[in-house]
């Protein structure tokens, strides 16, 4: 399966959990939790280089998509900006998180692969080691800018 139809299935779950959330926001809540899941690091340099391979995008356009994810509306660009209310995410992943819990205890604590609430997002996990997704000049090549 495919790194974009894994985004696909995360963007789901993610829209599903978080249905207050714009479709802007739930992607970039979905480029977020899946470049740290992939790369093992929060930090954007990281993450934007990472997601551009897998997406085949400019680097420098996914920094700018997973920049302003987290930006006041005023700071933003265009007409139609939406500032996020953190907290109003924090009952919806409480509620992914037990829901990942009754899930797992029921499959009797054996890792099942992708049969909870976070599943999707356990193939970026599991992929991670994947030489396809390491940036080719290793991280002394990537832009910290």
């Amino acid at each position: 399966m495919s790194c974009p139809h894994r985004l696909s299935q995360w963007s789901q779950e993610v829209s599903t959990a978080f249905a207050h959330l714009s479709k802007p926001q739930v992607w970039g809540l979905v480029l977020w939790s899946a470049g740290i899941a992939l790369s093992g690091t929060a930090g954007i340099t990281q993450i934007s280089a990472l997601l551009a391979l897998v997406l085949e995008q400019k680097e420098q356009t996914v920094f700018q998509r997973l920049r302003e994810w987290y930006l006041e509306a005023k700071q933003k660009s265009g007409k139609k900006r939406r500032e996020l209310d953190v907290t109003s995410c924090f009952g919806p992943l409480l509620a992914l998180d037990r829901a990942s819990v009754g899930e797992r205890e029921a499959a009797d604590g054996a890792r099942l692969g992708c049969h909870h609430s976070f599943g999707a997002l356990d193939h970026f996990v599991d992929q991670r080691g994947d030489p396809q997704l390491r940036h080719p000049g290793g991280m002394e090549s990537v832009r910290w800018s």
